[in-house]
């Protein structure tokens, strides 16, 4: 039993350390500063933030890990994800866009907004870029 639970701990902290490379945007060291609590490192996001700029493509690929390996551990240790955290599937700045993908067929997607079809996902995530722009939630909060 003490094997398995290694073994779990493990795969969590492979799982935050992909998770967390994948979800490190360019420059946001900038925007952050590391505050000492007691006997703690604690990571402090910048009150001025910038916006964030992520690759959808990193983005889907962070969120398939967390939803694969995080996620579960996070729900049977029943851990609450405090509401400003990264990690919480609600700060997902593609999220809205995501949802409304509606995939038929190998080569048929459909935007859930306004219901033009396409061929392939990187052409409704161009149209999701180009005409619904607005629901990208890109501010650091």
């Amino acid at each position: 039993m003490l094997c398995c639970a290694g073994h779990q701990a493990s795969l969590l902290l492979f799982a935050l350390l992909s998770v967390s490379s994948l979800l490190l945007v360019d420059g946001s060291h900038q925007d952050q500063e590391f505050g000492e609590a007691v006997g703690s490192r604690i990571l402090q996001t910048n009150p001025d933030a910038h916006e964030v700029h992520c690759s959808r493509e990193r983005s889907r690929a962070a969120w398939e890990a967390i939803d694969e390996y995080l996620m579960p551990f996070v729900e049977k240790e029943k851990y609450e994800l405090p509401s400003k955290c990264r990690l919480r599937p609600d700060n997902d700045m593609f999220r809205e866009q995501e949802q409304h993908k509606i995939h038929f067929d190998i080569n048929e997607w459909h935007c859930g907004f306004c219901k033009k079809a396409f061929r392939a996902e990187k052409f409704i995530d161009q149209h999701f870029e180009n005409r619904h722009k607005n629901l990208v939630d890109n501010l650091v909060t």
